[in-house]
Parts: C-alpha cells; structure tokens; sequence
C-alpha cells in the first residue's frame, strides 16, 4: 500500500518541523553563538567581557552566584581574537578565569569546572568537537587554520597550536608542553614544586586531556622565571654537543711568505694559522727555542712541508705534522747521532807491528 501526501501537507509539515527546530530555545542560543566576533580586550573585567557577549549575542547569561562570591566576575582578561566564532571566544574568556560554560534552561550557565555537567566535561575529554576548524592568529599577525578531524587524529598538533597561540606579555600567562618544554624525565608535579619556590605568586594549573602546563600571574617576572626553569633543565636533560669533526689540513695550498729577522714562533704561528693547524710542542725546551731564534725566510709557491724543513734548517727543531697538529721537537745533536768507534783489531801473525815504538827492521 502506497502512502501519497498532498504537496500542500508537505509543505505544511516542513514548516511544522522547522518552526519547532527554531522554537527551541536551546538551540537557538547554540546557532547566536556560531555567529563571528572580533575583539580585544585589555585588563577588562570578566563581567564587562560577559555583558558584551550578552549583547552581541541576545541571549540570557547566568553566572552561579559562588563565582560571584569568590570575585571571579572581577578578574581581568587581556585576549584578542579575530573572525573566531562566538561560542569558542567565549570558552577563551572563561577559561582565562578558570570557568566553563553550558547551554541549559534557555540560557548560558557559568561556573567552575567542578560544577559544569558530567557529561560535557566527559564530552571534553574525548575531544568530541564536532566538524569545522580551529584557527588561531599569534602575536606576529599570522592565522594558522586546522581541521578538527586532523586535531583529533593528532593531539600533539593541538598542544603545539594552543601553547603557541598564548603571548605571555599580552596574556599574562605561560603554556608549556611537558617532553618538549622541559625534559619527559622530570615529573609534572615535581617541576610545579619546583616553579612555585621562584614565583610564589604565580598559579599553576596542568590540564590532564591537553597535557599542559599554564602558569598564570600578574608579574611578568614570575613567567620569565618558570621560563629560564624549564629552559635550564632542557640544557641539562641535553648530552654535550660532540666537537666538530677537525677540518683537513690545507697542506697542498701554495704559500708565499717572507719574514726578516723574525721570532721563530711568529713565523710557525703565521704558518700553522694559514694551513688549519695546531703546533704541539714535544719538549719543554721547544717554546724557549722558537721565542729565542730569529730566522729570515723567503718562500714562493711553496707547500707547508717544505717551508717546515726550511724552518727545522734555521731553528735546529723537528717538525713532524700528525692530523691536525703539528709535533715540534729538537733536533738530535750530533755527538748524540756520532757513530760508535769500531773495536781495533789487532794485527795479523807475523807482520811487524807500526807505529811510534815498533822497532826498525833492516
């Protein structure tokens, strides 16, 4: 059996549905708060913040008298935000405060974390964000814009986007990424100890689902000091850098040099500098001999090993280079290089002995 509806019945209960849709309270707050906003707010007062989004909005903002009583409507925001959707500016203003936010009894209900649903908070953690896109300006004037399915497939993209996008001078508070902004070995709680002996005043606050540390404070100082913290014990957590492989000696450039009474040790310095290398004296008598000895030397399109000889020939040292070094020693002397004297033989039988006191034959 087929059912047919009359084209004018159709129209009237699409009409129904959509009335319906938009008679509802609750989501007509939700689509006032997809609309786009730009401001800046500098040192404003959470309620001032709250009473512009009222306006911009049209909506009924009620704020849970605890906050109220604890003076959270008078903390100051300093934030900026550029075509960003109402609903996301609002959660940056709350969040500066430490509040939240939910839509419910046709209106927008503020309070502390601790007192936000369940389910949101529970909605929160799994990162359940829905379709569009998270786009943040940094303080340079750049947007960055990322997709919120790419978001969810890499939490760490978020923890860099959200860490980034905070200016501590602007914002008053610092955002660091535990692993990358100080070391995976030092525990969170450890390092908040740690923070809190050097800016006493600050606040700290670790959001488990981001993992991320915020720092907030009224004193720049305090943020400068948990920065050069985490910054120390990045450079402590880091091996010592190996030293740079030596670069080759230049021992086949053609030198062309000339000296003229000239200390010894000047000349090997010039020499030892032109090619990359460093002399290394052997002997404690060696930097007494080069200091000493003046030598005049001319050389043209000569390479390094012949102008050492030239040098070994005028200072009576030995220069010998090893990898990058240049081994100076002295010369051996020649009584030390004199050949030992052969036994004497003596003569053979029946042959007069010579010499001095040999009888003469006749």
């Amino acid at each position: 059996m087929k059912l047919s509806i009359a084209p004018a019945l159709f129209a009237a209960l699409c009409l129904a549905h959509f009335a319906r849709a938009e008679d509802n309270p609750d989501e007509r707050i939700k689509k006032a708060l997809s609309r786009k906003v730009s401001f800046e707010f500098v040192d404003t007062p959470l309620a001032d913040g709250i009473e512009f989004i009222r306006h911009l909005a049209n909506v009924a903002i009620i704020m849970d008298p605890r906050v109220v009583a604890a003076g959270k409507d008078k903390t100051p925001i300093s934030l900026r935000v550029a075509d960003m959707d109402m609903d996301k500016a609002l959660q940056w203003i709350l969040k500066l405060a430490e509040l939240e936010y939910k839509v419910q009894d046709q209106a927008i209900y503020i309070a502390a974390p601790n007192v936000a649903d369940a389910a949101d908070v529970e909605k929160k953690a799994r990162g359940d964000a829905g379709d569009g896109s998270l786009r943040v300006r940094f303080t340079g004037g750049d947007m960055l814009e990322a997709d919120a399915a790419l978001l969810r497939a890499n939490p760490q993209f978020a923890q860099e986007l959200v860490s980034l996008a905070y200016d501590p001078a602007r914002d008053g508070i610092l955002v660091l990424v535990p692993g990358r902004d100080f070391p995976q070995g030092v525990r969170v709680p450890a390092f908040m100890d740690s923070a809190m002996k050097i800016a006493p005043d600050a606040k700290l606050e670790f959001d488990d689902n981001l993992r991320l540390l915020y720092v907030r404070s009224d004193n720049a100082g305090d943020l400068r000091r948990v920065n050069t913290l985490a910054r120390a014990l990045r450079r402590a957590a880091l091996p010592p850098p190996a030293p740079p492989p030596p670069a080759p000696l230049r021992l086949a450039q053609k030198l062309t040099l000339k000296f003229d009474d000239t200390k010894a040790i000047q000349v090997l310095d010039v020499l030892a500098r032109t090619i990359g290398a460093n002399p290394r004296p052997l002997d404690e008598s060696v930097p007494k001999t080069l200091q000493q000895t003046t030598v005049s030397l001319d050389v043209r399109d000569a390479e390094a090993r012949e102008v050492l000889d030239t040098l070994s020939k005028l200072t009576h040292l030995r220069f010998q280079i090893q990898g990058n070094e240049i081994l100076i020693s002295p010369l051996p002397t020649a009584e030390a290089v004199k050949p030992p004297k052969a036994p004497e033989e003596p003569p053979p039988k029946g042959k007069a002995k010579t010499g001095e006191n040999a009888e003469p034959q006749f």
